[in-house]
């Protein structure tokens, strides 16, 4: 070994536990031994004003533009309903017709795979998906996370 790991192994052994558990934890991004408040690790946490002001021109140029990072399109915000509140049958036909015009388009896929297309939760999907399927205007294959919607 030399000198250098000699001296750390050194210092290490006349640490006290809890200097040692403190440094371990640190670099883990833990808490201190005291366990009062977490050790922030570097690089994380909240950014700074300065960078907070010298993002915003992008984020309003993004917003203007209707796109969101990476070039990929913004999501649209929707009115949130209140807990426990139906949809409209507006909406409801609505989302019917893009589920439809989404399996019509790329058969074979399943509710996941619809999800993320249109940007819209499973849960959100699962009415629709079974009026579409009542009405005969798409079928399933398979069975619970396996299933692939087809036009009918």
């Amino acid at each position: 070994m030399d000198q250098f790991q000699l001296h750390i192994i050194d210092t290490v052994r006349r640490m006290t536990d809890a200097a040692i558990l403190d440094l371990v934890k640190h670099n883990l991004g833990g808490v201190n031994a005291a366990g009062l408040e977490p050790i922030p690790k570097a690089g994380r946490g909240r950014k700074s004003a300065q960078s907070e002001k010298a993002a915003a021109p992008k984020r309003a140029a993004r917003k203007a533009l209707g796109v969101a990072k990476a070039g990929k399109p913004a999501r649209q915000r929707t009115v949130a309903r209140a807990s426990g509140e139906k949809r409209t049958p507006e909406d409801l036909a609505k989302t019917m017709e893009m589920v439809h015009v989404a399996i019509r388009n790329s058969p074979g896929m399943g509710a996941e795979q619809l999800g993320t297309r249109l940007e819209v939760s499973t849960k959100a999907l699962a009415l629709p998906i079974r009026k579409l399927l009542a009405v005969k205007r798409i079928r399933s294959e398979g069975q619970k996370r396996a299933t692939k919607y087809y036009p009918a």
